[in-house]
């Protein structure tokens, strides 16, 4: 291997070899991710497809001399603009505070000298020393090592650390099982080792990651599908409708030039200029709502995207465990605190001056159980049995030995390690020897770590204890007093339980996708509630055996994954995709990142790697599984708020086209004005449709269906409020009108007064129908939205100014109304509520809601 790079073990390489090599190879690092600027994130947001027509509908007005209208729909298009960026912009630069800069340092052996350097000037070739605490800076082969342990979780998945060593092993390895072998981005936990660099940069394992992370091509977000489908419906209906217009005023006789301004005012009039700033509005609330409960959305789409999730593919170490070691009780303990302190003195961890407990991490469990859980103080058990020798572990023993002074002539021997090496040196009959290894297999397949616990009283005139004599020492470990069994294991989060069960309620499946054994990923899902099944677990190499037709079959039974690389996560993604589902993905490893990317939303969590965090939609900011249950919650109630806002919108934009065109087929006087149009949708209409934005949601939202990928905003309850209401809205104004126009003696200005107080109205008081689209009124929360109630207070105050304040009555056409009047409109208000309360309870009636509930 070193005739191969070219390199020396003793001298390393010299000073200019290693400049050529540095140019032939580059730096030893990673590819950057993009860094977007503020104008890019600026510009993004004009990809709205509602914004596509503001835009086009304000070119036509300008071009059409119709500045008000022009003003109007820029000054909407900006507004959300303006929200969007805002929101977006802010969340990059609290993300990238986040993100620590720190430089790795290396020790590289160069010229016969060891030199400590920045690790990105490493080349392959180089001779390194790596030791306990330091990360690996680029992969390499171990060339000497000393009881070395590497941590690979980042890599593997993997919570416990990997034992080392030199070995020659021939053919194609997988990456969990490369013990001669070290990574970059991985941590050297225990021991030393002198290393080859074999690979830097992006050809390291870690690079390889990068690679699949930017291979993967962005997708459309369910929100932008639907909103693209919305656009479509949107922009379909208004040119539908200035055809018509058009249409019917060439058939009356009328100028073309005429009736092509007239068809634009009224395609103008159906537009709902609000929409995309509301809807940014309800997002922007949504990444507010789940940054206060530790999440950070990156994206605005990203929010509601999480309350369309179907299936969340969920890492095990430090996602759904704590992603560390822990004695978790002791078993067959006569005197558990004799057994703990073996757990503490046959032990080569160390508490270090600010308490914390440093070593190996099985090691430092066991001391941190006699400290916390056992009450022992290290000090004073160290004065009373002061330490005289000690055999480290060794993996083929499999245990460590202790060796301590005592009370008379005695010597204590402490032994932890492997139950069945422990039990098998025992003094117990073997009748003894079966029953506890029966217990020691019961619990491993419940996911522990068994390690058992041991002693033995050593008389001083018959052994000389010689700390060199390692022979000597092992001769001493044998007729062992077995003190108990330690059952220790890498535990789950305390909420995720609950929050694994919120998440199934509401009709959303997890998976577990982990790099650990198949026993281990079994028994940990079991205890966290996942199927028991011998079915419902496959590992990666039987994946990679299966077929995609195959594996669409099996996915659908399948809740845990094993033995998983960055590939197998990819393609589980890929293929739930396919299925029709919206994936999110969680994990903190750099073996996660692909699949995050790949996912509908990726999560990540806070102290994650920093190539996981850029490719995540959602960073949990505290690391707690919880926090998705959250975030989902949120995202369901912004995608419903949406619905809300729209249904609210497109109900008043239908009502106001269906009056004019009915004006223009029967001939009469307009019931309103352009400009009492726009005022009513943008001073009156505006604030309740910014409240709704801020509506907490429903108690239920958690116990219904996730929305599917193609789900409208718009679905069928909506349509029947924006066709039916309007249309039965538009009955009642234009009756009214009519019956007014022909049978009273008010003038045309008056009348246009008193439909413009009955549009407001309608509007301001189906708003709070609208607070709950499937709950009767009475059983509606009215103050659960302080914003909503102000929002109705300012429309009706702007109303009364439009009709009172002399100022408006000149800009609008307004006139004084009486109290018959006012009660007219209020008259018509509530009977306008009535036909909406009337449509929500004819789709109860129906079972439509009962058909969206997860169960």
């Amino acid at each position: 291997m070193l005739q191969e790079f070219g390199s020396n073990l003793e001298t390393g390489l010299a000073d200019d070899e290693v400049g050529r090599r540095r140019a032939e190879f580059g730096p030893n690092e990673l590819p950057k991710g993009k860094k977007l600027h503020w104008w890019e994130f600026f510009f993004r947001q004009f990809k709205n497809p509602l914004i596509f027509i503001l835009l086009a509908a304000g070119a036509i007005t300008w071009w059409l001399a119709e500045y008000l209208d022009t003003i109007v729909i820029f000054l909407a298009v900006l507004v959300n603009v303006a929200i969007g960026f805002w929101q977006e912009f802010r969340s990059n630069r609290i993300f990238e505070k986040l993100q620590a800069i720190v430089a790795v340092r290396s020790r590289v052996r160069r010229d016969g000298k060891m030199r400590e350097i920045n690790a990105k000037d490493l080349v392959p070739g180089d001779i390194i020393l790596l030791y306990a605490g330091v990360k690996v800076p680029a992969d390499a082969r171990i060339l000497e090592a000393r009881r070395l342990e590497v941590n690979e979780a980042l890599l593997t998945g993997e919570s416990l650390p990997v034992k080392k060593t030199v070995l020659d092993l021939s053919g194609r390895t997988a990456l969990a099982d490369r013990k001669n072998m070290v990574h970059a981005g991985t941590v050297v936990e225990q021991g030393e080792c002198i290393a080859l660099v074999v690979a830097i940069g992006e050809n390291t394992e870690l690079g390889e990651i990068a690679r699949l992370t930017a291979s993967v091509e962005e997708e459309s977000t369910p929100l932008q599908e639907r909103l693209a489908r919305l656009g479509k419906i949107i922009a379909g209906f208004v040119l539908a409708a200035a055809f018509f217009v058009i249409l019917v005023g060439v058939w009356e006789g009328r100028a073309f030039v005429e009736m092509f301004t007239v068809g634009v005012a009224v395609a103008v009039a159906a537009i709902p200029e609000g929409l995309p700033a509301a809807l940014s509005v309800v997002l922007a609330v949504a990444s507010q709502r789940i940054f206060g409960r530790k999440g950070l959305v990156k994206t605005l789409i990203g929010a509601e995207t999480l309350g369309s999730t179907t299936v969340i593919c969920t890492d095990k170490t430090g996602t759904l465990t704590e992603g560390i070691m822990q004695v978790e009780k002791l078993v067959e303990a006569k005197d558990p605190k004799r057994s703990a302190l073996a757990l503490a003195l046959a032990n080569e961890a160390a508490v270090m001056d600010r308490g914390d407990i440093r070593g190996e991490a099985t090691d430092c469990a066991k001391l941190k159980y006699f400290l916390e859980e056992g009450g022992g103080n290290l000090d004073e058990a160290l004065k009373e049995y002061p330490r005289l020798a000690i055999l480290p572990f060794d993996a083929d023993e499999k245990y460590i030995a202790s060796f301590h002074g005592g009370k008379e002539r005695l010597i204590n021997l402490f032994v932890t390690g492997a139950p069945e090496i422990l039990i098998e040196r025992s003094t117990l009959s073997e009748r003894e020897k079966g029953r506890m290894r029966e217990i020691v297999d019961s619990f491993a397949a419940r996911g522990y770590r068994m390690i058992a616990t041991a002693e033995r009283g050593i008389v001083r005139s018959a052994s000389r204890i010689d700390p060199d004599d390692i022979a000597g020492l092992r001769r001493e470990v044998g007729g062992l007093l077995l003190s108990g069994l330690a059952a220790v294991r890498d535990p789950a989060r305390p909420d995720v339980k609950e929050s694994l069960k919120i998440t199934r309620q509401a009709g959303i499946r997890v998976l577990m996708v982990t790099g650990d054994h198949k026993l281990t990923a079994r028994a940990i899902g079991q205890d966290l509630g996942f199927s028991a099944d011998p079915s419902a677990l496959i590992d990666g190499p039987e994946l990679d055996q299966l077929s995609d037709e195959e594996f669409a079959r099996r996915i659908r039974s399948v809740e845990i994954f094993s033995r998983a690389s960055p590939r197998h996560k990819m393609r589980i993604i890929n293929v739930l995709r396919i299925e029709g589902h919206v994936t999110a993905m969680t994990g903190d490893g750099v073996n996660d990142a692909p699949a995050l990317k790949a996912a509908d939303v990726g999560v990540s969590v806070g102290d994650g790697a920093d190539v996981t965090k850029e490719a995540a939609d959602l960073v949990l900011l505290d690391d707690s599984f919880s926090t998705i249950t959250s975030a989902i919650r949120e995202g369901r109630i912004a995608f419903d708020n949406m619905r809300k806002v729209a249904v609210f919108l497109l109900m008043g934009s239908f009502t106001e086209f269906i009056l004019v065109v009915t004006s223009l087929v029967l001939g009469i006087p307009l019931p309103v004005t352009a400009v009492q149009i726009l005022w009513a949708n943008i001073i009156e209409d505006g604030f309740p449709n910014f409240a709704l934005a801020f509506e907490p949601g429903e108690k239920d939202i958690m116990e219904r269906r996730p929305f599917k990928r193609k789900e409208p905003i718009l679905d069928r309850l909506g349509m029947a409020f924006v066709f039916i209401q309007g249309i039965l809205t538009d009955l009642i104004l234009v009756g009214v009108f009519l019956w007014l126009f022909y049978n009273s003696s008010y003038t045309l200005e008056h009348l246009r007064t008193i439909i413009l107080a009955a549009l407001t109205t309608d509007a301001l008081l189906l708003v709070f129908v609208l607070k709950n689209l499937r709950e009767p009124l009475y059983k509606i929360e009215f103050f659960s939205n302080y914003y909503l109630l102000l929002a109705v207070i300012l429309g009706f105050t702007a109303m009364f100014a439009a009709i009172y304040a002399p100022p408006l009555q000149w800009l609008l056409g307004t006139v004084p109304l009486s109290a018959g009047d006012i009660a007219l409109v209020l008259g018509m208000g509530l009977l306008e509520v009535g036909l909406a309360e009337g449509i929500k309870w004819w789709f109860r009636r129906g079972g439509y809601f009962r058909v969206q509930t997860a169960s």
